[in-house]
């Protein structure tokens, strides 16, 4: 009965690891599956994973295998390959980097139990057999695991970027960790050397300044990354900026001639030459539809954005087509919508440019208001070929490729991050979509 029930805490622990392993995959990589594929998988994987290693428990004298451990890291690393795009290295760092923190943080703490259990005249190996406390802390500490699952899976996702780039990085650690591992192994095969438990402080100090080290690393490639996008935003801005002082010069310049322009048509009328008055006018009509603003949407800093990119796809040779909704209550801030709308059209006018002569260049936005959510769809012609990805976001197929390419689409994730979001990109032979959703309204 006590074996019966210290198995089933065995059990749930690891089902716990196994699912909370896959849920952090989950906050850095994108899906490579449906949702509901995504979970049968899950549930197999987690069944799988806690069955076999509740069987290897039983059949095995020793509460804890290194082996077993290991084999149980690679099955993951290949669940999570399958389910998301990443590589194998990656993915396995990921579950190793997890699951040994987990293991240390588990032989720690009995290894401070066995030290506090021996002061106190009580029998050492409490925690070590299969029996009642054992399981109860077992219970305890699934409980623990997934309390700190969300918190922890927030932070990942805000921080996803620098944490797949710091885990190339990883390998440096798996051999610590392995003799990490191995030391505090001794207490559950009862070989150890009780100067060595007593020292076990050493090996917490340098776990810590691990950490330390590391989140130091998270936090300055996270800054580095937040400098890049607001500098990549500040020039959009300043490019906007002097797009839209040179069409007010043009207005103004316009203003100034208007009397000359009124005397030269009251000439050609007076000289009887009405038709050529009438061209003068409507050459001075289109000269001023081609500056003025267009209202397209009902929100000023959105309006002269659209009006600008609008402008740069026509110029292009692009067949435009929008359709806008009620943008009135838009909390997106200025900078927000040149991040986001400008770096969209900014996509589909340069894929449009990238067609060969003759090739039919369209694009089409759509802006659509579901209750609080903004939905937009993005839908252009492109140059045929696959596109790569990393992440979710296409990799740039610029020749000269550079630190700055690809900012855009990462300018795009960033805001629809920020307003809890999420965006869908379906590429086509000859065609682009991009889908956005984020909360835009109150």
């Amino acid at each position: 009965m006590v074996e019966g029930f210290y198995f089933c805490c065995e059990f749930l622990l690891t089902a716990v690891k196994t699912w909370v392993t896959l849920r952090l995959a989950e906050a850095i990589w994108e899906p490579r599956v449906d949702v509901w594929k995504r979970r049968i998988i899950y549930a197999l994987c987690v069944l799988f994973v806690a069955g076999m290693n509740t069987v290897n428990n039983m059949m095995s004298p020793a509460l804890f295998s290194k082996a077993f451990t290991i084999l149980i890291i690679l099955w993951i690393a290949g669940v999570t390959r399958y389910l998301y795009h990443c590589r194998y290295a990656n993915s396995f760092c990921l579950g190793y980097i997890l699951w040994m923190m987990m293991v240390l943080v588990d032989l720690l703490l009995q290894t401070l139990a066995y030290i506090l259990l021996g002061f106190a005249g009580l029998q050492r190996e409490l925690l070590l057999i299969a029996a009642v406390p054992r399981a109860v802390y077992q219970l305890l500490g699934a409980a623990v695991l997934l309390w700190w699952l969300r918190p922890v899976r927030r932070w990942v996702w805000q921080r996803k970027r620098e944490l797949e780039h710091c885990l190339r990085w990883v390998w440096a650690l798996v051999l610590p960790l392995f003799v990490c591992v191995t030391y505090f192994q001794r207490i559950y095969l009862s070989v150890f050397s009780e100067m060595l438990i007593y020292n076990w402080w050493f090996f917490v100090l340098g776990s810590l300044l691990i950490m330390v080290c590391f989140l130091t690393y998270i936090s300055l490639l996270h800054a580095r990354e937040s400098s890049r996008s607001l500098q990549q935003t500040m020039e959009a801005i300043e490019s906007e900026y002097q797009a839209w002082q040179q069409a007010y010069e043009k207005i103004e310049i316009l203003q100034h001639d208007f009397n000359k322009h009124k005397q030269f048509i009251q000439d050609l009328i007076e000289a009887g030459r009405g038709k050529e008055a009438l061209g003068h006018l409507e050459e001075i009509d289109i000269e001023l539809k081609n500056d003025i603003n267009r209202k397209l949407v009902n929100h000023r800093m959105l309006n002269l954005v659209l009006n600008r990119k609008m402008k740069e796809g026509e110029a292009s040779g692009i067949a435009v087509q929008y359709t806008m909704c009620d943008m009135d209550g838009l909390l997106l801030s200025s900078v927000e919508i040149v991040a986001l709308i400008s770096n969209i059209l900014d996509n589909a006018i340069e894929a449009n440019q990238g067609l060969a002569e003759g090739a039919e260049r369209w694009m089409d936005l759509k802006c659509t208001r579901k209750g609080t959510m903004l939905v937009i769809i993005a839908f252009n012609s492109r140059a045929g070929g696959k596109l790569k990805f990393s992440g979710e976001i296409p990799k740039t197929t610029k020749k000269n490729e550079g630190t700055r390419h690809g900012l855009g689409m990462r300018s795009i994730q960033q805001v629809v991050k920020r307003y809890d979001g999420h965006m869908r990109i379906e590429v086509g032979v000859n065609t682009f979509k991009l889908t956005v959703y984020l909360k835009g309204f109150a």
